[in-house]
């Protein structure tokens, strides 16, 4: 199955058929790099923020400075 699609659907095949069909494999190439990207990139930020949030709640909350956490809860995320 994965052979047929190669050798007969993937557009990757077809690439050195005409002009047209270079310009468009090269433009769904670049299309799905800068995709690629973009979640890349927004999965970097979604992890930083994930784990910076509570680390700045509790630095604002003073809970990192000496005798912070009386009677306090650290936040975690």
């Amino acid at each position: 199955l994965a052979k047929v699609f190669l050798t007969e659907f993937h557009l990757f095949y077809y690439k050195d058929r005409s002009n047209y069909a270079m310009k468009t494999h090269k433009m769904m190439h670049l299309v799905s790099h800068l995709f690629t990207l973009c979640l890349t990139g927004q999965m970097i930020v979604g992890l930083c923020l994930f784990n910076l949030i509570p680390m700045y709640n509790n630095y604002a909350a003073g809970r990192y400075k000496r005798g912070g956490l009386q009677n306090s809860t650290f936040e975690h995320s």
